[in-house]
């Protein structure tokens, strides 16, 4: 189909570019990332993320009435990455 090869010419120029404005960004600011005190939001983001949610997600198939498997469940998908 003729829309398939535009598609996956423009689609193939995205990694690239996309790693090309991430090394832009980053360039000069190595400083800012290695200091400790800038760290905590991102760290606090992850272990919410990771430890908190899954445990409110299967408290609430618990509060819903779901049975156990419901809720292993629940707390293994609350587990996985948002990406």
């Amino acid at each position: 189909f003729f829309l398939d090869d535009v598609v996956s010419l423009l689609a193939g120029a995205f990694a690239p570019g996309v790693f090309f404005l991430a090394g832009t960004a980053s360039v000069g600011s190595f400083s800012q990332l290695a200091r400790l005190d800038s760290a905590w939001l991102p760290l606090a983001l992850a272990l919410l993320k990771s430890l908190v949610l899954p445990a409110i997600i299967k408290g609430t198939v618990a509060a819903l009435g779901g049975d156990r498997s419901a809720q292993e469940f629940g707390f293994t998908f609350g587990v996985l990455p948002a990406a």
